[in-house]
């Protein structure tokens, strides 16, 4: 093959659904399979109690003020590794419409408890912190989770992993990918925003429309997927 396929199919002719976007995520270790409270699909500790919540282990172990500067990378090092994850995966979550209380909902919510001992208030308050679980792959046992995206390096993050996307990014015939200019300014060619967050043509909230709807986590994964698609139309 000349060019990559969009969904990622035949990049091995001999497998050529391996790698494919819409696939599920294959287990390099195959010695530990996933580990569920109830061999099946319920998160450890979910049903018998077994380790500290997410949210406690996160706070005890991000909670140190002591700051310990690299003598060679910076913040940018951690950004890059996100923008190449978000070439190999994209892992497809349930609706989080569907999670509006802290009672757990069987295969589709797995609300995180807030302890009395946790010094936010305003966590506190809420009790629990609302989480969507990953969509599971039909009729597989154990749980098994699916990839949107292609698990190849090959700018999925940047032009998507479907012919849909396609369409949505491309200028036309011309191959370029469709770019905005930011208050009408020459210099500052931006990704165009996601017109679903427009409420009138000329006031939209800075959400930006990408490869990967990621996009928009972090300022310095937003400056990423403009550099490259800048570098694409240069």
């Amino acid at each position: 093959m000349m060019f990559r396929t969009l969904d990622g199919t035949c990049n091995n002719l001999e497998k050529p659904m391996q790698g494919a976007a819409f696939r599920q995520y294959i287990r390099r270790v195959r010695h530990f399979p996933p580990q569920y409270d109830d061999g099946k699909g319920e998160p450890i500790s979910s049903i018998i109690p077994s380790r500290p919540t997410a949210r406690e282990s996160n706070r005890v172990m991000l909670s140190s003020a002591q700051m310990v500067p690299h003598d060679k990378f910076n913040n940018m090092m951690m950004q890059w590794g996100q923008f190449m994850s978000h070439d190999m995966a994209k892992t497809t979550l349930q609706p989080s419409a569907q999670c509006t209380s802290c009672a757990p909902v069987r295969s589709k919510c797995m609300p995180i408890p807030i302890t009395l001992k946790d010094p936010n208030s305003a966590f506190k308050q809420k009790q629990c912190l609302k989480v969507s679980r990953s969509a599971p792959i039909c009729h597989v046992t154990p749980r098994e989770q699916l990839n949107e995206n292609t698990a190849y390096i090959d700018g999925s993050m940047i032009y998507g992993s479907s012919p849909k996307d396609l369409h949505k990014f491309r200028e036309g015939r011309t191959g370029l990918l469709k770019m905005n200019r930011f208050n009408n300014q020459k210099l500052q060619i931006v990704l165009p925003f996601d017109q679903s967050k427009c409420p009138h043509k000329d006031k939209c909230t800075a959400s930006f429309t990408a490869g990967d709807i990621r996009a928009n986590l972090f300022i310095g994964l937003s400056s990423l997927h403009i550099l490259f698609a800048r570098e694409h139309n240069r």
